[in-house]
């Protein structure tokens, strides 16, 4: 029969607790004092996760003014097509979801415009895709303010947080085929 050494038991049991609870519990995030966007909500999402869209240089008010006088050539290119296909008048509103939407369905009308204001078009677009930002970091801003607060979000709030934020730069792209 083997002899059983009571001492050994209870060290071998001991190590193989520490090594299961060390094993399990969770790292805990390290805070630095002071930091401000330390609020999460019950979904794990924090403050400081909301990401940002690029928009224009300015606020709003003066890239508008910028985007009147930069691109008043394409706008009256827009404002005809418009007459064109719908024959009513558009009013020129960069905060109207309508306008972004038409302005940016001509970005790829080639064969509705010469090459030199199909240049301007493109130019107005990507003006415009930068312009739209505006309005989705004003809304991301409610949200992180709200979790600034220290105030939990629901989980459809949190849902659209995600669908409204810009895609994360570091996320892997299915483009990306160079892994391959």
């Amino acid at each position: 029969m083997v002899k059983f050494n009571k001492s050994w038991f209870i060290v071998g049991i001991a190590a193989l607790c520490l090594t299961l609870l060390g094993s399990v519990q969770a790292k805990r995030e390290v805070q630095p004092p002071g930091t401000e966007k330390a609020f999460s909500n019950s979904n794990g999402l924090r403050a400081s996760d909301i990401r940002y869209y690029e928009t224009p240089s300015g606020s709003p008010e003066e890239a508008r003014t910028r985007g009147f006088i930069e691109h008043q050539e394409a706008i009256e290119l827009v404002a005809r097509q418009y007459l064109l296909d719908t024959g009513e008048k558009l009013a020129t509103d960069f905060d109207n979801a309508d306008y972004q939407r038409y302005v940016m369905s001509l970005g790829t009308a080639f064969d509705l415009f010469l090459e030199e204001d199909m240049d301007k078009i493109v130019a107005f677009v990507k003006f415009m895709d930068l312009y739209e930002n505006y309005a989705k970091n004003e809304e991301l801003a409610k949200y992180e303010s709200k979790l600034l607060e220290g105030a939990r979000l629901s989980p459809k709030e949190t849902e659209a947080v995600h669908s409204l934020m810009p895609i994360d730069g570091n996320a892997p792209s299915t483009a990306d085929h160079s892994k391959r």
